[in-house]
C-alpha cells in the first residue's frame, strides 16, 4: 500500500484501530502493526518526518482532513507536506482559547504572542515573501520555546482582494515543511466591500473583510473573487485609457509600472485614485492636470466604493463551508459621515455585527493591533482612549455573538509591527 492511500493524520477519531481500543490487541499482548496511530506506522514503514499536530491537540476534524487534501491535490504534493495548514475546525477553535494578550506583539519576549490573523504579503501591498515571513515566525516560535510555551504559533496571510500571496506560501511550505516546525498557517483574503443599511445610514460604508481557510486554487468562493477581480481590471484599464487621451500620455508601460508598484499589483478598489497618481506622476504629468483628471471621481458609486465593489452579503454567500469570515478593523469602519440622524456610531456598529453574523459571519477583528500611525484612520468614538475604544468593540462582539480575531496588519517585513 502506497503512503498516498494512507491518511495521513494521525490519532484520526473515525479510525478503525485507534492506538487506546483494547480490540486492537492480539492474543499475546501485541498490538498490530496497521493498527497503530498513523505517525508510528508512517515512520517505520516509510520513514516519513513525524507529524506536528495541531495547536493543543493530537486530533484533526474530518472537515480539516478533507480542506488540507483539496489543497495539497491543488498544489501537487502529497496531503503530508501541509500538514501545518490549519482547518476552519482548528482555527474556530484557536479564536475561543486565545486571549488578547496573545494578539499583541507587545508581549513577543514573554513568548505570549503566538496568533497573528491579518498579514499582508507581496502579492498586494506588503513585503513579506513566503521565506522571510516563515523566517520571522520561526523565530517567534523559538521565543516561545525559549520561555517554556508548547503552543504553536498561527499566523495567517491575508492580502487584499488576491489569493496569490497564499498560493506562494502554500507552495513554500509544500517543499519545505521541515521548517515549519511551530507553526499554523491559515490562508486567508481582505477583501474590500460595501455595507448598506438604509434604516441608519444615508450610503454605503466601507468595511473590510476578512475570509479565512480558502482554496486560492478553485471553488465557488475562488470564482467569486476571480470575477470581481477582473471586473476591477477591467474599470482600472478603462481608467487608463481616458487618461491617455485626455492627457496625451502613452499607456502602453502601464502593465510592467503596476507589477511593481504594491499599489497597482492588485486592483483594489479604496487606492485606485492614489495609484493611478503615482503612475500619472511617474509619466511627467503636472501636479494640477493629475488633480484635474482624478478629482471627477466618476468610477466612484460612493466613498471608493465602484460598481464592482461586492456587498458583504455577496462575500458571505459566496463562502462555502470551509471559509470562515471576519470583520477587519471595525473600528475603522467609516460611519460617521453616513449615520441618519440620531443613529450612533455605536449603534450603527452593532447593527452591523447583528446583520454580519446573521448572513453567516463568524468574527471581528476585536483585538487589532493598532500602531501609531493607524490612530488618525480611527473614525469611530472620537474623543476617547484607544483601550476605550477597544473595549467597546470587544463589548458589541459579545452582544451580537461574533467571536474576536485580531492581528498586526503587516504591510512591512516586521512581524512585530504594521509597517
Amino acid at each position: 500500500m502506497s503512503v498516498n492511500s494512507y491518511n495521513f493524520y494521525p490519532y484520526k477519531t473515525k479510525e478503525p484501530g485507534n492506538f487506546s481500543s483494547k480490540k486492537n490487541i492480539k492474543p499475546g499482548g501485541q498490538r498490530n502493526l496497521l493498527h497503530k496511530p498513523l505517525s508510528l506506522r508512517l515512520n517505520r514503514q516509510f520513514n516519513a518526518v513525524p507529524l506536528i499536530l495541531p495547536f493543543k491537540s493530537n486530533r484533526i476534524s474530518e472537515k480539516d482532513e478533507k480542506y488540507i487534501e483539496s489543497l495539497a491535490a491543488s498544489v501537487g504534493c502529497k496531503p503530508r507536506q501541509l500538514r501545518s495548514v490549519a482547518g476552519p475546525d482548528e482555527l474556530k477553535s484557536r479564536l475561543k482559547k486565545s486571549k488578547p494578550g496573545n494578539f499583541n506583539p507587545a508581549n513577543s519576549e514573554t513568548g505570549k504572542f503566538n496568533i497573528n490573523l491579518h498579514l499582508h504579503t507581496t502579492a498586494s501591498d506588503g513585503e513579506f515573501t513566503p521565506e522571510t515571513l516563515f523566517e520571522e515566525v520561526s523565530k517567534q516560535v523559538k521565543n516561545m520555546r525559549k520561555n517554556g510555551k508548547n503552543d504553536d504559533f498561527m499566523v495567517a496571510v491575508t492580502d487584499h482582494d488576491t489569493m496569490d500571496g497564499v498560493k506562494n506560501a502554500l507552495e513554500y511550505i509544500a517543499k519545505n515543511s521541515d521548517k515549519m516546525e511551530g507553526i499554523r498557517f491559515v490562508p486567508g483574503i481582505e477583501i474590500n466591500a460595501k455595507y448598506e443599511n438604509p434604516e441608519i445610514l444615508t450610503g454605503p460604508a466601507r468595511p473590510e473583510i476578512l475570509v479565512y481557510c480558502v482554496n486560492p486554487y478553485e471553488g465557488r468562493f475562488f470564482d467569486f473573487m476571480k470575477s470581481k477581480r477582473n471586473s476591477q481590471r477591467e474599470l482600472i484599464g478603462s481608467i487608463v485609457q481616458e487618461a491617455g487621451e485626455k492627457l496625451g500620455i502613452r499607456t502602453e508601460d502601464f502593465g510592467e509600472f503596476s507589477k511593481n508598484n504594491k499599489y497597482l499589483r492588485v486592483p483594489m478598489t479604496g487606492t485606485i485614485d492614489y495609484a493611478m497618481g503615482i503612475y500619472l506622476k511617474n509619466k511627467g504629468v503636472d501636479e494640477t492636470n493629475i488633480n484635474s483628471f482624478l478629482g471627477n471621481k466618476k468610477w466612484f458609486v460612493d466613498n471608493h466604493i465602484t460598481a464592482h465593489t461586492p456587498s458583504v452579503q455577496e462575500i458571505l454567500e459566496n463562502t462555502g463551508k470551509n471559509e470562515v469570515a471576519s470583520i477587519a478593523h471595525p473600528i475603522r469602519i467609516n460611519f460617521m459621515d453616513k449615520l441618519k440622524d440620531g443613529t450612533t456610531e455605536g449603534e450603527a456598529l452593532l447593527d452591523f455585527f447583528k446583520d454580519f453574523k446573521s448572513m453567516g459571519g463568524y468574527a471581528a477583528e476585536g483585538n487589532y493591533q493598532f500602531d501609531p500611525d493607524v490612530e488618525k484612520w480611527i473614525y469611530n468614538f472620537k474623543g476617547l482612549k484607544l483601550k476605550e475604544k477597544e473595549d467597546i468593540v470587544s463589548n458589541l462582539c459579545k452582544i451580537a455573538g461574533l467571536k474576536e480575531s485580531g492581528g498586526v496588519d503587516n504591510h512591512g517585513s516586521n512581524l512585530l509591527k504594521r509597517m
